[in-house]
């Protein structure tokens, strides 16, 4: 059976100029790779972006969005499948690669079996990894294929099991395997970098994470800890690889309701979050909030309410879109209004009327012009002057445009090419016809407008 992700990857693989390698990282830090590009490493890249990975930051469940293959059974291998009512057989589901289905995507990817000594000899397993890469990226290219995905999962483990100084060291030999790979390929090859997930530090002064009992603390609100929810009061607790978040599954919503009021005061923990259909409640030590979904015509739409305090501190982002939203709804109310409708409709008919009297009132000097026949010169100047001040205000009907020539003075008509001394008089009169367009654009202006001076009333129902 097709894969329509794998077609669609294809097609867009046989358009490409060059070769794409793909290089999948895992574990390792926007703030890492931006030092060592500033330190002038990773020179054939452009700057790194920030990228938002899924919650919690995890493989599985950001590689599977990045792919289309989720959403994944769960979180990590260890998870409760809600179908069997059971928890998960978690080192099986883990070596078969049952919560992996993005896997199929790539080209390679670590044995299972390395996985766990990934952690007890980083070092060693990052540089076979590097070897085992270079092998089949050469085969794959040779074999004729557009595009070649690698996962490398080594770098996680370095960047759990070793000092800061020490990870970068280690990448410099990852920015090594690119050079030589691109310089082996005189006729090109593109690649794209990305990891699933960054690496926190622990914050200064904390050598190492305090453990914390949560099982215990369930024990002590009088909840059951099963493996099969049953009968009220049971809770479903994975706990598999992750170190910093838990998911705990209830039997019904009074035994939830009983293990957020044992979890929402408990120091340790920062937030404890209740889903309740689409809404998810958030409480923690600063207050609570609600976040809900909802699905409109270009896609899901997420709302955050603060009910008290702020958990997430997205109060003030939410008030900066309120505010660009209603700025946006008045925007569209005010161009659907029908008085303002009715108020372009007059201007534009007042237009063709107001342009009528400027005519009108520029005809009578033209003839004077033209029946002074013992002045042609200055006659045909001044006329090509009146013209070209015309031709500039025609499109001025409405005062949209400013008309800096029409303030021509006497001076500048008495430059050469000007009008004569004697013919001041029709100097003054042609400055005075300039004039007309500025002193009929108020005008144009006011009684186009609803209510004469007055401001339009829907400008108020609309802000409301």
């Amino acid at each position: 059976m097709s894969d329509p992700a794998l077609d669609r990857r294809a097609t867009r693989a046989e358009t490409r100029e060059h070769p794409l390698l793909l290089l999948l990282l895992d574990g390792v830090a926007y703030e890492r790779i931006r030092g060592l590009h500033d330190a002038g490493h990773f020179r054939r890249f452009r700057a790194p972006a920030r990228l938002i990975s899924v919650f919690p930051t995890l493989t599985d469940p950001a590689y599977d969005l990045l792919f289309g293959t989720g959403p994944t059974p769960g979180y990590e291998a260890g998870y409760f499948d809600r179908a069997a009512n059971r928890l998960s057989p978690a080192i099986f589901t883990y070596l078969r690669g049952r919560n992996e289905a993005w896997v199929r995507h790539v080209h390679y990817r670590l044995s299972f079996l390395y996985d766990a000594v990934m952690y007890l000899f980083p070092r060693w397993v990052y540089r076979r990894e590097l070897r085992r890469c270079r092998r089949i990226l050469d085969a794959r290219l040779a074999a004729g294929e557009r595009q070649v995905v690698l996962y490398i999962l080594s770098t996680d483990g370095l960047a759990h099991m070793l000092a800061p100084d020490e990870i970068d060291r280690e990448l410099l030999l990852l920015d090594a395997w690119l050079d030589n790979a691109i310089e082996r390929r005189p006729n090109g090859l593109d690649v794209v970098m990305l990891s699933d997930h960054g690496l926190g530090r622990l914050p200064p002064g904390c050598e190492q994470l305090e453990a914390f009992d949560l099982p215990g603390v369930l024990r002590a609100a009088g909840l059951r800890l099963t493996r099969r929810l049953r009968r009220p009061g049971d809770v479903v607790l994975p706990l598999f690889g992750l170190l910093d978040v838990a998911r705990l599954h209830t039997y019904d919503a009074a035994t939830r309701d009983r293990a957020v009021a044992a979890l929402r005061n408990c120091p340790p923990i920062e937030l404890t979050i209740a889903r309740r259909g689409e809404t998810l409640e958030i409480f923690a030590a600063s207050g609570a909030a609600r976040v809900w979904r909802t699905d409109g015509a270009d896609g899901p739409c997420y709302g955050y309410e603060a009910l008290a305090g702020d958990p997430l501190q997205l109060a003030p982002a939410c008030e900066r879109l309120r505010i660009l939203q209603w700025q946006a709804r008045l925007f569209i109310n005010l161009r659907s209004s029908p008085a303002i409708d009715e108020a372009a409709s007059r201007r534009r008919q007042l237009v063709p009327q107001l342009t009528r009297m400027f005519d009108d009132m520029v005809r009578p000097s033209r003839a004077r012009e033209r029946a002074d026949e013992g002045r042609t010169q200055s006659r045909v100047r001044c006329q090509q002057t009146t013209i070209e001040q015309r031709s500039q205000s025609a499109p001025v009907r409405a005062s949209l445009r400013p008309l800096p020539s029409a303030f021509t003075t006497r001076e500048k008509l008495r430059e050469p090419g000007g009008c004569a001394p004697e013919n001041d008089m029709k100097c003054k009169c042609l400055k005075w016809r300039a004039l007309i367009p500025l002193v009929l654009a108020p005008i144009i202006s006011t009684l186009g407008r609803p209510g004469g001076g007055s401001r339009p009333r829907t400008h108020v129902a609309a802000s409301r």
